[in-house]
């Protein structure tokens, strides 16, 4: 089984996120999928954008 394990900070998720995602999954022909939003993301200055539970949603 191939699991794909796809992380980032998410904040705010975009289309490019769901495109990479996409593109990653059919590339690797994988049977499973698990995202992973970061809590704190080391590119940013710490505002967030989008709480914990809007990205959840997203």
């Amino acid at each position: 089984m191939k699991i794909l394990i796809f992380g980032g900070a998410f904040n705010p998720v975009h289309k490019e996120h769901i495109n990479m995602f996409a593109a990653a999954f059919k590339e690797l022909s994988c049977d499973r999928a698990y995202v992973i939003p970061t809590a704190i993301s080391p590119h940013k200055n710490g505002q967030m954008q989008a709480g914990d539970i809007h990205r959840l949603q997203m």
